[in-house]
């Protein structure tokens, strides 16, 4: 098992610490599990994954676009490599969206990469050069490279 992201959850109304949601990976399957605040620290093998909300990992990956820069296959130095953020708010069924607004964080990656694109073809001399490529995996998009500039 592999820890992607821990968050801690607070109660709005006493601003205490609720429970922590728990990211993780086994294999190639990504899980979402909630460990109360008033437990002992969460170990991640102990975690079951019977307990546990499966992700679905495509609503994190975009389709791709042949418009798109594709990142050579192994990224500069100087890069760093942006991916969306995995974690399902609470009451999301991410397979049965309700109403049509229901955005993926994939939706965004690609909405993201296409404003990179656009300004990698048009320079604008009061913003800086935009030095990008797409991870790409078949046919979606999995993060967006990008260059690091110092402070």
């Amino acid at each position: 098992r592999e820890l992607i992201k821990s968050y801690e959850v607070f109660d709005t109304r006493t601003e205490k610490l609720d429970h922590t949601v728990i990211v993780w990976k086994e294999s190639d399957n990504y899980y979402q599990s909630k460990h109360s605040a008033k437990a002992e620290p969460f170990d991640l093998d102990s975690l079951p994954a019977s307990e546990s909300i499966p992700i679905p990992m495509h609503i994190f990956k975009g389709r791709w676009h042949p418009s798109l820069t594709e990142l050579p296959p192994v990224a500069p130095a100087d890069f760093f490599l942006k991916r969306p953020c995995i974690f399902l708010p609470e009451h999301c069924n991410a397979d049965k969206p309700e109403g049509d607004e229901f955005r993926t964080p994939g939706d965004d990656l690609i909405k993201e990469a296409k404003v990179y694109e656009i300004l990698r073809q048009h320079p604008h001399p009061n913003i800086c050069v935009c030095d990008y490529g797409c991870v790409r995996d078949g046919d979606y998009i999995t993060a967006i490279c990008l260059k690091k500039y110092g402070r």
